[in-house]
């Protein structure tokens, strides 16, 4: 039932006007309401903040004004609770929530529930606009999975998906989609049909039917700009061709941003939202960044297709190194920037340094791969041999990895090998296991005098039969895939430098096996 409206004079609050002259000079919106959810202070700032002059809020329902569709039921299920028992959850607690602003636009807010009972329970509030604060905090989290997922996905495909889901989430935005660039004579933009969270219709069926010429609609003006750009609405652009779709299926706004691999735009990632409206600030900013990293996914694709073609060729493996390189330089470039431009006091700088930290740690096992794989090849590789307690180094490279794998070794088993060729043989195995394989990943070992075998298995049907010949080869990779190539080159290679050998067991159990000396 709807509940009445009151009648409340607006010029005082519960001490008179000398009380309405200070929550009116505070400089965060002051709100509060009585047992049923009714309005009865409104201050200016929540005016300025939430677009409802003060005689329009007061006597109304809170609900009904500042509060999104999906929360109102809790509010008014939690404001009855209260009332009946004097108890609640959030009552004194610092919160953050969503609120509406009266054209619809959302914003996040912060604030604490003080309740008073005073001729029955009043509760009062004092909010403030987070939104900005909150928009930076997901863009570090943003830039952080879509290096994840430029850095370790095993296609364009699963990188894409991963990045609009991404996208998706922490831009406040209803759908995203993805398109990749094409070329019959002229380029041109075909759908993917990769839709984050799925696909709505009729904007769906639009999309599919469709593709884009350099200039055309949002995609097309992107493509050809190389620029990230923002429409207000939808429904008022005369170059969007799905327009009548779009609204049809609940979307107004919508954003797009390229990916470019050596300049040049090789897919476009479109956002929709549900509401008109201008985009957060560094918002496309942000956007540049997370195109320029998913940009080296499709360079290192095809940097690898060209080294495959000439693998004895020094300048392609040149290029297949720089373009490993970038994809952490790049994550670890976008974090500088957001602190440099002031962005990383509220989005909170561990979570940016924890960015850099993990995109440098990185760079050197890279940098260390490229190396011991040089070493190898010239006969160079130093072996420093000692006793080393297996299932602790085990242990370290699996918590230094934040690798999912079940570790079953004795900790009394101990190889007479250099700890550092080792780790990188664990390393690369594991990580090997977690792209390629399907979980459970474990490691195991035994003791087979004179050697301790190390055995690295998933749940999986083992490696295709076709690629098996050389597993072990340099730079030979079984899909195109995320990687350099060298990884289970440099396993054999260093495994065998310090007295052992590595494998690959077949069968109903197939597992990868590297034997090592027993100290």
């Amino acid at each position: 039932m709807d509940q009445p409206r009151v009648a409340i004079d607006p010029a005082r609050g519960p001490r008179g006007d000398a009380w309405q002259l200070l929550v009116d000079s505070a400089s965060d919106a002051y709100v509060s309401i009585d047992a049923s959810g009714v309005v009865t202070h409104w201050n200016l700032r929540a005016v300025e903040l939430f677009g409802w002059e003060r005689d329009e809020a007061l006597g109304e329902q809170l609900s009904e004004l500042i509060i999104p569709p999906e929360f109102r039921d809790a509010h008014l299920l939690g404001l009855q609770r209260f009332v009946a028992t004097g108890r609640g959850e959030v009552a004194f607690q610092r919160l953050q929530l969503p609120a509406l602003h009266r054209s619809g636009r959302r914003l996040d807010v912060e604030f604490t529930i003080l309740p008073v009972e005073e001729s029955g329970w009043h509760f009062h509030s004092f909010l403030r606009d987070v939104t900005a604060e909150l928009a930076q905090q997901r863009y570090v989290r943003l830039l952080e999975r879509v290096a994840l997922a430029a850095n370790e996905a095993q296609s364009v495909e699963a990188a894409m998906r991963a990045s609009l889901q991404a996208l998706q989430e922490l831009t406040s935005s209803r759908l995203a989609h993805g398109y990749l660039v094409e070329d019959d004579g002229e380029p041109f933009l075909r759908p993917t049909g990769w839709w984050h969270p799925h696909r709505v219709e009729p904007l769906g069926s639009a999309t599919a039917a469709a593709t884009f010429a350099w200039g055309e609609g949002l995609p097309g003006r992107v493509a050809a700009s190389g620029e990230p750009a923002w429409v207000r609405d939808v429904a008022g652009d005369d170059n969007f061709p799905r327009r009548d779709a779009a609204v049809a299926s609940g979307v107004r706004a919508a954003f797009a941003f390229p990916v470019l691999a050596r300049d040049r735009t090789v897919a476009v990632i479109e956002l929709f939202r549900e509401h008109v409206g201008e985009p957060e600030p560094h918002l496309l900013e942000v956007m540049r960044s997370v195109g320029a990293q998913l940009g080296r996914v499709f360079e290192r694709e095809q940097a690898f297709d060209e080294l495959l073609r000439v693998a004895a060729d020094r300048e392609a493996i040149i290029a297949i190194v720089g373009h490993e390189l970038r994809g952490p330089l790049a994550a670890a470039h976008a974090a500088t920037g957001l602190l440099a431009d002031g962005l990383g006091a509220e989005a909170g700088e561990g979570e940016l340094l924890g960015l850099l930290d993990r995109q440098l740690a990185r760079l050197r096992r890279l940098v260390d791969m490229f190396l011991t794989a040089q070493r190898l090849e010239a006969g160079s590789l130093e072996v420093r041999a000692r006793p080393v307690g297996l299932a602790t180094l085990v242990h370290e490279v699996v918590t230094d990895g934040d690798f999912d794998v079940e570790v079953s070794i004795d900790d009394a088993i101990r190889v007479q090998s250099d700890p550092d060729h080792v780790a990188q043989i664990v390393w690369n195995l594991l990580g090997n296991a977690v792209r390629h394989g399907t979980p459970p990943v474990t490691i195991s070992a035994e003791i087979a005098h004179p050697c301790v075998d190390l055995v690295v298995a998933d749940a999986g049907p083992g490696v295709p039969e076709e690629v098996r010949p050389r597993l072990f080869e340099r730079f030979a990779r079984g899909t195109r895939s995320q990687g350099t190539g060298l990884g289970l080159s440099i396993v054999r290679g260093l495994a065998r430098a310090n007295g052992g050998d590595a494998t690959y067991r077949d069968g109903d159990e197939p597992a990868f096996l590297v034997n090592l000396p027993v100290a």
